[in-house]
């Protein structure tokens, strides 16, 4: 592969790399927005379905059988599965399950989880629960956009799209490192970095003492469509790069190629 095979893959990937990482990070917001937006004692649901819930318990219940549920309807089931303790915030609470009956209606339905001895002055959250009766209706119902437009939740998005935009930026990596070693068998190399220094440019390139470039040495300096633009003095050199210094009005720019005069 020559320089200009590296660099057409190089730029490829990295568009494709570009176009997967923003629907990485837009579907990450959607995600963080949705979640940020719901309310934390509704869920959506259709006949038949189910959802993990849990809801906050005074410190004295220890155990799933002092706990009861009340709901205006016998076709919502909730299994209270154990009592805890808060990972993040402490705090007494409950982990369970809500069911629906497969033949209950489309509407709002509501319950409650509480002690089955209660004491004065406790309040327990109530669970709204929606039945939709179709999943296009539930999916219209949706907090995320990603979810009611393409009917996938956004995080599905994100374990899809993060694997490959990992992968496409790899390969950018790899044809840039591949574009670099072909340019410095020619005897070429980027500019990557340009300062300005009181009333000079300090230009630094990747052609170094390792590449048979010595303080004073000239290179030339090519433009975007590679065309010369005039000679450099190399000023300082390291092992793998070198800098050279020119006036202000020097049209160098970072990505233009210098190379070798022998």
């Amino acid at each position: 592969m020559d320089v200009a095979g590296a660099t057409r893959w190089q730029t490829r990937f990295g568009q494709a790399a570009m176009i997967v990482g923003l629907a990485v990070v837009f579907a990450l917001g959607d995600l963080l927005i949705a979640q940020i937006r719901k309310q934390p004692f509704v869920h959506d649901l259709l006949p038949g379905g189910s959802v993990k819930v849990n809801g906050p318990m005074p410190e004295r219940i220890k155990a799933v059988e002092e706990l009861t549920y009340q709901s205006g309807t016998t076709q919502i089931f909730v299994h209270i599965q154990r009592v805890h303790t808060g990972y993040w915030l402490g705090g007494n609470l409950w982990n369970g399950e809500v069911r629906l009956d497969p033949d209950i209606s489309p509407g709002e339905y509501r319950f409650m989880v509480k002690p089955i001895k209660t004491e004065p002055d406790e309040a327990f959250p109530l669970f709204t629960i929606r039945v939709h009766a179709t999943e296009a209706e539930a999916r219209r119902q949706s907090l995320s956009l990603i979810a009611r437009t393409l009917g996938i939740p956004p995080w599905q998005v994100i374990v899809g799209a993060l694997p490959v935009a990992v992968l496409f930026f790899a390969l950018v990596f790899h044809f840039a490192k591949l574009r670099e070693k072909l340019l410095l068998n020619q005897g070429r190399a980027e500019i990557f970095r340009i300062k300005k220094v009181d009333d000079r440019l300090e230009i630094t390139f990747g052609l170094g003492r390792l590449n048979g470039i010595e303080a004073g040495a000239k290179v030339m300096l090519h433009g975007a469509q590679n065309q010369p633009l005039g000679m450099l003095r190399v000023a300082k050199v390291y092992d793998r790069s070198a800098m050279a210094a020119a006036g202000l009005d020097c049209p160098a720019r970072v990505g233009f190629l210098v190379s070798r005069e022998d």
